[in-house]
């Protein structure tokens, strides 16, 4: 039996996924590909990080934590089916705040890091009649570290790091066409 680490499993289920809504046969395939843009405000949060290492190792029973914060949100994609989409996520890089968790918790905040992520979604729309959709989407994210600077942490780094997105929102049309 082969073992899969997470990050593996979750890449390569994206891609199952993003595949099967691009090239899988479905009675109800549009028409035609219809593309879209869409900005808005986003949430943002993270898992908590389960470690903390310094130079000499591991440091027993630390963490550290993000705090949640909003950013503006670009959506580009193409409706590959009836109420199914592809789409490129991406955002205005932030600037976040990470605290100490467990034996850091004392130390506060630990430093402060911009980063920008890029996720690849597969999303289902859920039509509202007369109003607009909802929808939710999951896929591969990878996100990039443009800078930090350590507060408590004098000499904080951060890696860039592949994980898995979820995502849920919502379209109000204005009119039929938009």
């Amino acid at each position: 039996m082969r073992s899969y680490g997470t990050r593996r499993w979750q890449l390569e289920a994206a891609i199952f996924l993003l595949a099967s809504a691009l090239f899988g046969s479905t009675p109800a395939m549009a028409k035609e590909p219809r593309f879209f843009l869409s900005l808005g405000p986003g949430h943002v949060s993270y898992r908590p990080a389960k470690e903390i290492s310094t130079p000499s190792g591991v440091v027993p029973g630390a963490g550290a934590r993000v705090v949640p914060h909003a950013s503006v949100i670009l959506d580009s994609g193409m409706y590959t089916a009836d109420n199914w989409s592809v789409a490129v996520s991406s955002g205005l890089p932030p600037t976040i705040r990470i605290r100490g968790t467990g034996t850091t918790a004392g130390l506060g905040e630990l430093g402060k890091a911009t980063y920008g992520s890029t996720i690849l979604l597969l999303q289902r729309q859920i039509p509202i009649k007369g109003v607009g959709s909802a929808y939710i989407g999951a896929g591969p994210v990878y996100s990039i570290i443009f800078s930090t600077k350590g507060v408590s942490a004098e000499k904080l780094h951060l890696s860039d790091e592949l994980g898995f997105a979820l995502q849920a929102g919502s379209v109000f049309h204005l009119d039929r066409n938009y």
